[in-house]
């Protein structure tokens, strides 16, 4: 892994927000320490004034604990953005299809970006997919990111755990996309160089 001072990879945390933790509308999830995981390398970005964005998830769906207005819209304690650093509120789940996005990773000479948060088959995947078709060099941090189970599609008593979700989506991901990497390598990866 190449990731270097000089690189000064920018941080992506997608959608890491208080909603997600409302269990009767999303189910059980995977990677109970993802938070935790979150906030170690939100901290290492934040020492190290490397560049980071916040994306908050703002759904069209009234029901959803995410709609902005709500209490589930906010961010989650452990990752809560300071004065000063990038928020970005949209209500499609491909955030680096956004202008916004793409225009401060161009401002700041972005070419490779590190990305956390929620949920690993939907925002996370769907950002880190077009993250990739722009150009961008991209890892997702494996115990950084979690995600929900979900019934077969058309089978819908035949229900798929998170963890086999979360599994699956960094598979489909992995060397076509994106490295997976976990937490503790990139730290490692980082304090090398």
């Amino acid at each position: 892994m190449e990731i270097t001072m000089q690189d000064k990879p920018a941080l992506v945390l997608v959608a890491l927000q208080k909603g997600f933790d409302e269990v009767d509308y999303w189910g059980i999830r995977n990677n109970p320490d993802a938070e935790d995981n979150a906030r170690k390398l939100l901290q290492i970005w934040r020492a190290k004034g490397w560049p980071l964005f916040h994306l908050q998830h703002a759904p069209p769906d009234p029901a959803s604990p995410l709609q902005q207005g709500k209490e589930g819209h906010e961010f989650k304690d452990e990752v809560t953005p300071e004065e000063g650093e990038h928020v970005i509120t949209q209500n499609i789940k491909s955030q680096v299809g956004t202008a916004e996005l793409r225009k401060e990773l161009h401002e700041a000479g972005i070419k490779k970006i590190v990305f956390i948060g929620m949920s690993t088959d939907q925002c996370v995947s769907s950002t880190v997919r077009m993250a990739f078709h722009y150009g961008y060099d991209a890892y997702v941090v494996y115990d950084a990111t979690a995600t929900f189970g979900k019934p077969n599609p058309v089978i819908s008593e035949r229900m798929f755990s998170a963890e086999l979700i979360h599994d699956t989506a960094l598979a489909s991901l992995k060397d076509e996309f994106a490295s997976v990497v976990m937490t503790d390598e990139l730290i490692r990866a980082i304090n090398e160089n």
